[in-house]
């Protein structure tokens, strides 16, 4: 089993982050640290390329969002579920989500039933499969997190109806 390590950062990130008064020891470090702007997608593209080169036996992934979510200063990837702006949504909300999600799941296979669709054996058996589909038809907040291993995927999702003139990658 390969156990995760800290990514290495560029140059460039690890400069900005020091200038902080940070260290960049654990994911921690860097989520806490402020981010590191880009004026451009080119310029995006070339500082994904440092990182790739610095990080080769890694994979990539990218999540794309409108703002920062952060909690207790550090910047988080929260599904949507949970999340009440930058904050974790209170429980009773989270009760009330939950029990949506569960309604919207069990409409799902029903209406899949009815309408006798072929071959969804595995969307009827399978939670997860059924709330990718909710999720992706924004149809109910689902407890999964969109990331895609694309940075154009990830950009569009940043921009996408964003009319503050920052994203975040």
């Amino acid at each position: 089993m390969r156990f995760l390590q800290p990514p290495l950062v560029s140059d460039t990130i690890e400069t900005h982050i020091k200038a902080q008064g940070r260290e960049v020891k654990t994911f921690t470090d860097i989520a806490a640290s402020l981010g590191y702007e880009v004026a451009t997608f080119s310029a995006l593209r070339n500082e994904i390329a440092r990182l790739s080169i610095v990080n080769p036996g890694s994979i990539l992934f990218y999540r794309g969002q409108k703002e920062d979510y952060q909690r207790n200063e550090v910047s988080t990837i929260m599904p949507s579920i949970y999340r009440e702006g930058s904050e974790l949504a209170p429980p009773n909300t989270m009760t009330l989500r939950w029990q949506n999600l569960k309604i919207a799941s069990r409409i799902l296979v029903e209406e899949l039933n009815r309408r006798k669709m072929p071959d969804c054996n595995a969307v009827k058996s399978r939670k997860l499969i059924q709330w990718s589909i909710l999720q992706h038809y924004e149809a109910a907040l689902t407890p999964l997190t969109d990331v895609t291993q694309s940075l154009r995927v990830a950009c569009s999702f940043a921009t996408l109806e964003n009319t503050s003139g920052t994203a975040f990658i």
